[in-house]
C-alpha cells in the first residue's frame, strides 16, 4: 500500500461514448487499484450520448457503490474536453485523472503516475502525462517491453479492433508535435494525465477531440508547469471501434488538422 502525502484522494473522470462492455472491466478495476494504493477515489463518467446502455449501467452500479456517479451530457454539443471540464467541475477531491475508457489505459499504470506526482509534486506545479513515447512505454501493439519492431507490431494488431495504419500515424503526428511545441511533451495528444484540479479549474480545456491535450501541455509548459512522463504500454481496445477512425480516408481526414495545429496553438497562446 503505498503512503500518500500529496495525494489523499482522486477523482477519475472517464469521458465515453458508447463503451459499456469496456467500462464494465475498466472501473471495478480503477477502484480496486485506488483501494490498494490507500487513497479515496471516485469515478465519474461523462457521458456524451450514449445509446448502449452506458447511463443506465452507471446508475445501476452508483446504487452499490456511490463512489461511481455519471455525468450525463444528453442534448448537449458533443465534446471530449467539455466531457472532462463537466468531470472536473462535478468532482470532490484536489486531483483529476483522466483516461480513455477503451481499455488502452492499464489502470494499474494510476500507481506509477500518483507516485510521480507524489515525488514532484512538492517542487511546484505538476501534470504527470501516462506516455508511449518514453523509455519504457509502447504504442499499440506493442509488446511487453515496449521495444516491439514494426511489423512484429502489425501481426499483434490482426486479431485486434485497432488499426496498424492508425498506430503508425500516431507515432508519426506525436513526433511532429512534440518538436514543433518546443519538446514540451514527448507524448502531447496522450490523454492520460494527472493533475491538480485547481489547476485545471483555471486553464478550461478547449479544443476538439483531438487538440485539446497538446494545447493544454504546450500553455502548461509555457506557465512553467513541471510535466512528468511516465511510460507505459498503450494496449489494443477491448470492444468497440476507435472514435479515431480505422479506415485511411478517416485516418487522413482526422489527421490533416494536426499539420497546422502548433501553429495554431501558438498563435492562441499569444
Amino acid at each position: 500500500m503505498t503512503n500518500n502525502k500529496l495525494i489523499e484522494g482522486i477523482s477519475i473522470v472517464l469521458p465515453v461514448i458508447n463503451e459499456r462492455p469496456n467500462l464494465e472491466i475498466l472501473i471495478p478495476e480503477l477502484l480496486r487499484v485506488c483501494d490498494l494504493m490507500g487513497i479515496q477515489s471516485e469515478v465519474l463518467v461523462a457521458d456524451d450520448g450514449s445509446d448502449d446502455g452506458t447511463s443506465e449501467y452507471i446508475y445501476s452500479y452508483n446504487l452499490t457503490d456511490g463512489r461511481v456517479r455519471i455525468i450525463n451530457r444528453s442534448g448537449l454539443p458533443r465534446s471530449l474536453p467539455d466531457s472532462i471540464n463537466d468531470g472536473v467541475l462535478n468532482s470532490q477531491f484536489q486531483h483529476i485523472l483522466w483516461m480513455d475508457a477503451d481499455g488502452s489505459m492499464p489502470p494499474s499504470v494510476l500507481i506509477a503516475l500518483a507516485a510521480a506526482f507524489e515525488t514532484h509534486g512538492l517542487k511546484g506545479e505538476t501534470i504527470v502525462v501516462g506516455s508511449r513515447f518514453v523509455k519504457g512505454g509502447g504504442f499499440k501493439g506493442s509488446d511487453g517491453s515496449g521495444k516491439t519492431r514494426l511489423l512484429q507490431a502489425r501481426r499483434n494488431l490482426r486479431t485486434t479492433n485497432d488499426s496498424f495504419v492508425a498506430m503508425i500515424l500516431s507515432r508519426i503526428l506525436n513526433r511532429y508535435l512534440w518538436i514543433m511545441l518546443g519538446r514540451c511533451c514527448k507524448d502531447p495528444a496522450s490523454g492520460f494525465v494527472l493533475a491538480r484540479r485547481s489547476f485545471l479549474l483555471k486553464n478550461k480545456l478547449v479544443g476538439s477531440y483531438g487538440d485539446y491535450c497538446p494545447r493544454l501541455l504546450f500553455s502548461a509548459k509555457r506557465q512553467d508547469v513541471q510535466i512528468i512522463e511516465v511510460p507505459y504500454i498503450c494496449l489494443p481496445r477491448q470492444f468497440g471501434v476507435s472514435k479515431t477512425g480505422i479506415t485511411l480516408p478517416q485516418l487522413i481526414k482526422r489527421g490533416l488538422p494536426y499539420v497546422t495545429l502548433p501553429f495554431r496553438i501558438r498563435v492562441s497562446s499569444e
